[in-house]
């Protein structure tokens, strides 16, 4: 509990109350404790946060943004580095002289190198545990026709493999093409992890954001689909595979597994049939105020988040079902956020599956109830036992009246 006699806030005192153990200050945790709880987590006093400057930097803390938690700082090289121990500071006098443009600096830090190798010769080259290679170039003008990604805003230099040395599925792969996954890196960005770059001196074991999987077909081959974590990025520049959905059809995607077209409106069948063959998509939903289960008040401020874009991966098969491709997570983060909307709707189900005897009674109550029938089929049902009652059933039952 607190040391300390003012009262403290409403939520820092109901966790309290709760049982949970407050510290001020570091010299107020117990000894047996600081193994664990360390200096290092409480806030620095006024003196250290001016010296550090924590004015630069920037904590991301997870509630906010739905990410984990960060601290983002600025570092700037202020002398140059070398291998030798004694040329690895400079005294704060000579700061200024150790300032060198970026040009004279690389040439000196090239005429070192070739000092030390003709010295010592030709050093072997270290393998390093992750290599980031170019994805191919023929698998990315397929996947780029596929999807319709727009020419001159994404190249295949926006992409690379990676390939694992530690493993050897990894030391298998010959080529990139045969790369399971594909990440989205700015060539920018990329440059880094080149020979010429920074990644010949750090070990690098990430990078990127994960866009497309390898998946094998049935009928041989493979295919790439799209991750639910980098198609933020990718939809933007995609002009095929992607459909528009209203708020309920989203919802019932939301309710993962198998969509059948009987829960969907008729404009998103219509969309689905109409242009796109068999294979990976994406469903987007464009929020409105429109869609509220509430209505706003009058007079309350224009909702900030109209026109934000929800998208769900979905693989389109050979029956009239949508397998949804997300993970349990983003389907729960994308259903708390539209409940938050006060948008998020129920999941409206497939008809159920009737029993032999279920069917034949209910047709035999519709044709008790209709009027002006004078003959009544019923096909004889298979001997599993179960029929799905669906709108094309409906259809046939009323063209054998």
């Amino acid at each position: 509990s607190s040391s300390s006699s003012e009262p403290l806030p409403p939520l820092l005192q109901a966790c309290v109350d709760m049982g949970i153990a407050h510290y001020p200050a570091f010299e107020s945790v117990p000894e047996h404790l600081r193994r664990k709880v360390r200096r290092s987590l409480f806030p620095p006093t006024a003196e250290e946060a001016q010296w550090m400057h924590l004015e630069r930097c920037l904590r991301c803390v997870p509630q906010d943004e739905d990410t984990g938690g960060f601290f983002v700082a600025t570092l700037r090289k202020k002398v140059r580095v070398r291998s030798d121990a004694s040329a690895t500071s400079l005294p704060e006098t000579q700061e200024n002289e150790a300032k060198e443009d970026a040009t004279g600096e690389a040439a000196q830090d090239e005429a070192d190198a070739a000092a030390v190798q003709e010295e010592s010769g030709p050093r072997p080259a270290q393998k390093s545990l992750v290599d980031f290679l170019p994805w191919d170039r023929d698998e990315f003008q397929r996947i780029q026709t596929f999807y319709g990604l727009a020419e001159g805003t994404l190249t295949s230099d926006s992409f690379f493999i990676r390939e694992d040395h530690s493993s050897p599925q990894g030391r298998e792969k010959a080529s990139g093409g045969n790369s399971k996954a594909v990440y989205l890196l700015p060539f920018a960005s990329r440059r880094l992890l080149g020979p010429n770059g920074a990644g010949h001196r750090l070990k690098v074991v990430t990078a990127g954001i994960k866009v497309f999987e390898r998946k094998y077909l049935q009928g041989g081959g493979h295919d790439y689909r799209l991750l639910q974590d980098g198609v933020a990025y990718l939809l933007p520049h995609m002009t095929k595979r992607k459909i528009q959905v209203d708020i309920q059809d989203f919802c019932n995607i939301l309710g993962g597994g198998l969509v059948s077209y009987s829960t969907l409106s008729a404009a998103t069948v219509l969309q689905l049939h109409s242009h796109l063959e068999a294979g990976c998509l994406v469903a987007v939903y464009n929020y409105s105020p429109a869609d509220q289960l509430v209505p706003a008040a009058a007079g309350e401020e224009e909702d900030s988040f109209c026109g934000h874009s929800f998208a769900a991966i979905c693989w389109k098969g050979h029956t009239r079902t949508l397998n949804v491709m997300c993970s349990k997570i983003d389907i729960e983060s994308m259903k708390h956020q539209l409940e938050a909307l006060n948008v998020l709707r129920p999941k409206i189900f497939a008809p159920k599956l009737l029993t032999n005897e279920d069917a034949a009674a209910a047709v035999a109550t519709e044709q008790d109830q209709s009027s002006g029938a004078d003959v009544a089929m019923v096909a004889e049902a298979p001997p599993s036992g179960a029929v799905e009652v669906d709108v094309e059933v409906e259809a046939d039952l009323a063209k054998l009246r």
